[in-house]
């Protein structure tokens, strides 16, 4: 994100998106670190944002990175299948 190598465009159209919808949850497969999951994360109508991301180190990035950008709503999974037990 820092080089810029990102599409802005899509964050700002997907953001738009949930904002015009008040949309009320987020579901990003393969979240990586979370770009998606946390600028789109902070929108203001989602209650809940479910981030599956497989790789223990990236998993790891992706919760800190919802910690420390206070994406409260934000639940990380390693599984697909976790999510219904957990709810």
């Amino acid at each position: 994100m820092l080089r810029g190598k990102y599409d802005r465009r899509q964050l700002d159209s997907m953001s738009t998106w949930v904002a015009e919808r008040e949309a009320t949850a987020l579901v990003d497969v393969g979240a990586n670190i979370g770009l998606y999951s946390v600028i789109i994360g902070r929108a203001p109508s989602l209650s809940a944002v479910y981030a599956f991301e497989p790789i223990e180190r990236l998993r790891h990035q992706l919760q800190m990175n919802a910690t420390m950008n206070s994406v409260r709503t934000m639940r990380v999974f390693s599984e697909a299948w976790r999510v219904s037990r957990s709810m």
